[in-house]
């Protein structure tokens, strides 16, 4: 019988960050929605594996003429993650069952870092398969063909779930299964979604 692997994406499915984005960065700058757009931009290299966030930050809070410690802001705004923990309570029951449970998230090193040590993750999870250290980011079919190839999976035998609807078509086109939730819809609605695939013997 060919084992299932759950790829669970992280922020806006596993975790979130209280108040969002802006709000954690209105403390700094009065143009919060500004400066994470270009934050995101400037970040995606880091994301793919080019290299630490932090010098990215630094950079540009000194562009815009911030002058705080870019470790502080980090640790305020990027490090303030909350599990969801019914989320991880499903997550150990899927692994009791059976199914190979793991995450998959765009995130910057020092991030990946943070996930599997201080929240332990990678005692959650099976893997922990970061895009940083794949080398490539959802939404490219390189991800997907990457995670496949650690796991020795077919992608007929992942299902990814992701808040990103961009994310879930591409898993879809590389021949996952794919579910799009966010948190807010309960996992009530995850489990419904997910578990007639993975739980069907």
């Amino acid at each position: 019988m060919t084992r299932l692997h759950l790829l669970l994406d992280a922020d806006g499915v596993l975790q979130h960050r209280p108040g969002g984005w802006d709000g954690a960065l209105a403390a700094y700058t009065d143009d919060p929605a500004g400066l994470f757009g270009d934050l995101v931009i400037e970040e995606a290299p880091t994301v793919r594996g080019g290299g630490p966030f932090l010098p990215v930050l630094a950079k540009a809070l000194r562009k815009r003429g911030i002058r705080v410690d870019p470790e502080q802001v980090y640790a305020d705004v990027w490090a303030a993650i909350r599990p969801h923990q019914a989320v991880l309570d499903w997550v150990a029951e899927l692994r009791a069952s059976g199914v190979g449970v793991h995450l998959a998230s765009n995130q910057h090193p020092e991030r990946a870092r943070l996930m599997r040590e201080q929240l332990d993750y990678a005692t959650h999870f099976d893997t922990c398969f970061f895009s940083c250290e794949l080398g490539a980011a959802k939404p490219t079919p390189e991800f997907f063909d990457r995670v496949g190839t650690t796991l020795g999976a077919a992608p007929g035998a992942m299902v990814l779930v992701d808040d990103s609807v961009t994310n879930t078509r591409a898993a879809r086109a590389a021949g996952l299964r794919a579910a799009t939730w966010h948190h807010r819809q309960g996992i009530a609605r995850l489990r419904r979604q997910v578990e007639p695939v993975l739980l069907a013997r």
